[in-house]
């Protein structure tokens, strides 16, 4: 297929800097019972993005998760590609990351069999959590020997019983327990001591920090008043001894999850921005790390999807910023990288893998975490394209 949008590389002996040159593209068909498919870096061509495909995509990512969820909740954590077998290894934080991606498709489609995945999720949860006696209760990490409970994994927990919508105890005591996790200042205390319910003094948690004001956030935005107030003074803190200059340096290696929390927040407070400094300063670190999609070459895409929830986040926050293209470079990339049916005679067991998102054409497993994070970040490119907000689909 001519192609005048090959780059031709630079001639560093010529001291020469490339440019657009005559080239070609290369694609292939693949001929099999089912009829002919063509394909694009060996896989099946994923459609253009609009709306209604990124939507597609997403409701296909949620389908895989229910694949593979247990009676009791539980998921797959990693499955194998091209084999589709199921892989060791399981994360409490990220089977609830997962949980609340499938309680937010559930509101963004009303389908009931995504709001009962949400539930088994969200049970498997609860079954983990340790109440304090006091109001409060906990996600435990069993795998954890140390007598200390991350309250990360608690404020995903809770952010997906929020986005669920429904009457649930435990929900009340895991917000409980996350209003004290934020000091007098607006800091996040990430560990829990369990025997004495306290939290010991620590330095800054990034992650948690952006997590927990995330999650006081939605609680907040849905009538709890505690939340809100401790929500406000965690953005406050974000924005000040958080990360002071935190626009022009990066502080931390990864906080996509202040740029949610930043959204969350201005939902919270009639538009005004809070946790948006540790935002900017997490995309202007990352300014270089945009897809080019269709490329053999094109950055992995299960740990872009945070990123891009975080560039999504800011598109919404922001439509007359430079977000909106950057976005939807990601949105096209994270279609190239799904399985589809149209792939299913290059698998050996193509019911394991359709739905999920691969790394890369060279990179093939499947996790959840990646579902996670490339789900939520289409979800806000559904809004994005529609250019009208629906449920589901802010965080």
């Amino acid at each position: 297929v001519p192609d005048d949008r090959v780059e031709s590389p630079a001639d560093p002996s010529a001291g020469g800097a490339g440019g657009a040159v005559q080239g070609a593209r290369f694609d292939s068909f693949l001929a099999s019972e089912s009829g002919v498919r063509r394909l694009r870096n060996g896989w099946a061509v994923a459609p253009a993005l609009d709306a209604d495909a990124a939507l597609d995509s997403v409701v296909a990512a949620g389908d895989y998760l229910l694949a593979h969820q247990a009676k009791d909740g539980r998921y797959d954590y990693v499955v194998r590609g091209p084999g589709g077998v199921r892989g060791p290894g399981y994360n409490y934080p990220r089977h609830a990351g997962t949980t609340w991606f499938l309680a937010r498709l559930a509101a963004r489609t009303g389908e009931r069999r995504f709001y009962e995945a949400a539930r088994r999720g969200l049970a498997f949860l609860e079954a983990a959590t340790i109440r304090l006696g006091d109001g409060r209760a906990v996600v435990r990490d069993p795998r954890r020997d140390d007598g200390r409970a991350w309250v990360g994994t608690t404020a995903l927990a809770l952010l997906a019983a929020t986005a669920l919508a429904e009457p649930r105890p435990v929900a009340d005591s895991w917000a409980a327990l996350l209003v004290t996790a934020v000091d007098d200042r607006g800091a996040v205390r990430g560990e829990l001591d369990e025997a004495s319910g306290r939290f010991p003094p620590q330095a800054l948690n990034p992650y948690g920090q952006g997590q927990v004001t995330l999650a006081l956030a939605a609680r907040g935005r849905a009538g709890d008043p505690a939340a809100a107030a401790a929500a406000l003074r965690a953005g406050d803190f974000l924005d000040g001894a958080y990360a002071p200059g935190a626009a022009g340096r990066l502080v931390v290696l990864d906080e996509h999850w202040a740029c949610l929390a930043a959204s969350a927040l201005a939902d919270l407070h009639r538009g005004v921005l809070r946790g948006w400094g540790p935002c900017r300063g997490y995309l202007a670190a990352n300014a270089g790390r945009t897809p080019t999609p269709g490329s053999p070459l094109a950055m992995p895409a299960g740990p872009a999807g945070g990123l891009a929830e975080a560039v999504v986040a800011a598109a919404l926050l922001d439509p007359d910023g430079p977000w909106r293209d950057r976005a939807l470079r990601f949105g096209q990339h994270f279609l190239d990288s799904q399985y589809r049916p149209a792939d299913a005679a290059l698998l050996p067991a193509p019911r394991a893998l359709v739905g999920g998102y691969r790394d890369s054409p060279w990179a093939l497993d499947v996790r959840i975490d990646a579902v996670q994070h490339i789900g939520c970040a289409l979800l806000g490119i559904d809004e994005l394209l529609r250019g009208e907000r629906r449920e589901g689909s802010r965080p």
